[in-house]
């Protein structure tokens, strides 16, 4: 039996894009346990993928004690092998400290507390992680993360309730505050959302965070006859996650719910600025892509005429 640990990342698309080397790891690795250090709002989805025996909460902010506790039980479990998705000093030293016997990362600052060190070409991709478990000696067979999230059926009966059998298009419009480059103008998105109402008759839910709530009330606000509905900050990841399952389209940025309606097979138009759709693109099919150098420079008849072509 070989016991394997992984540090993800704290964002949900990173998250999504570690799934397919978690399931080459589980389908390529007889008697093997895999376990996961993940942020406590990304366990519950990680959880029902089933490609994880154990999940290991990390807390944000931790102190010294939560972090030596998190060191004594890493040492407990004996993990012959460590995969670094996250390159963050913490997540190194954790698992150097904590006593992993062959850890496998990306190169960068503190790199010597690796094993073994590959180069990242680019930023966090499922290409990218993919090669961490290319290093163990595993050829993976599935390269994306399409179908590998899974939804309880009462979150599925949560969104069912909500909606009451409206038609409905899920909208996510932020990005953290370190990327605000990526977000697209609120007065094109309420635009966008009054197209989708007219044209389609789709009732417009906009999502994110709790601190999100006042952006999202400011184009609902803007919409002149959308009359969009803002959940932002009201449901749980598994939740959302059915929310976007029941909807007719999802349109967003380069995000962590892009990629989970990307990954739910649910049509997507994603709206790209300056971040490369090649490396970090959504990985379904029937996910379509606007790019331009500046995402401002979008328009939203240009969304309307993506939203139709796939939808």
């Amino acid at each position: 039996m070989i016991k394997v640990v992984a540090f993800h990342q704290n964002q949900l698309g990173d998250l999504l894009f570690s799934l397919p080397a978690l399931k080459a790891i589980r389908d390529q690795r007889q008697e093997v346990v895999i376990s996961s250090v993940v942020r406590p709002y990304l366990s519950e989805l990680l959880k029902e993928t089933s490609l994880v025996d154990e999940i290991i909460i990390r807390e944000k902010g931790a102190g010294l004690f939560d972090r030596l506790r998190l060191i004594s039980q890493l040492r407990q479990q004996r993990f012959e092998m460590g995969l670094f998705f996250s390159c963050s000093e913490g997540s190194l030293i954790l698992g150097y400290l904590g006593g992993i016997k062959e850890r496998i990362g990306f190169m960068g600052r503190s790199d010597f507390l690796l094993t073994k060190k590959i180069a990242k070409k680019g930023t966090s991709s499922t290409l990218n992680y993919l090669r961490l478990v290319e290093e163990m000696g595993i050829r993976p067979q599935k390269r994306d993360y399409v179908g590998l999230v899974k939804i309880p059926s009462s979150d599925m009966e949560f969104a069912r309730r909500l909606l009451k059998e409206e038609k409905i298009a899920v909208i996510s419009p932020f990005a953290s505050k370190r990327r605000k480059n990526k977000e697209w103008p609120k007065e094109k998105w309420a635009k966008a959302l009054d197209l989708l109402w007219t044209k389609k008759h789709l009732r417009p839910l906009i999502v994110g965070t709790k601190e999100e709530i006042g952006q999202a009330e400011k184009i609902r606000e803007l919409a002149k006859t959308a009359s969009p509905q803002v959940l932002a900050g009201r449901t749980t990841i598994l939740q959302l996650a059915a929310l976007i399952k029941l909807s007719k389209i999802f349109i967003g940025i380069d995000s962590g719910p892009t990629h989970l309606a990307s990954s739910l097979k649910v049509p997507v138009v994603a709206l790209f600025g300056p971040t490369d759709p090649s490396c970090v693109g959504p990985e379904a099919d029937n996910s379509l892509v606007i790019k331009k150098e500046e995402i401002g420079l979008i328009e939203a008849e240009e969304v309307m005429a993506r939203a139709e072509e796939i939808s």
